[in-house]
């Protein structure tokens, strides 16, 4: 395990575990609006460059990163 500093967060990670998980990992499979746009963009490379920047560093394909998602908040889903 290494540790990383990914987005002000401290993690530890296991770089050949994860770049052999995702090798072979399928593509995300959701059909949603939101995640078909998402996998559009990661397959064009068109992700923001920090982004692609992990990806890439930890051998993980773009349109194998799975679990994107927006984080609401408690206000926003109360329609506050």
């Amino acid at each position: 395990m290494k540790e990383f500093d990914l987005f002000g967060f401290q993690v530890e990670i296991n770089e050949a575990v994860t770049k052999e998980w995702y090798g072979n990992a399928k593509e995300w499979g959701c059909d949603c609006g939101d995640c078909r746009y998402f996998v559009a963009l990661a397959e064009k490379r068109e992700l923001p460059l920090v982004v692609l920047e992990v990806l890439d560093q930890f051998g993980i394909a773009p349109e194998k990163a799975t679990y994107v998602c927006e984080m609401l908040t408690e206000d926003y889903c109360k329609g506050s």
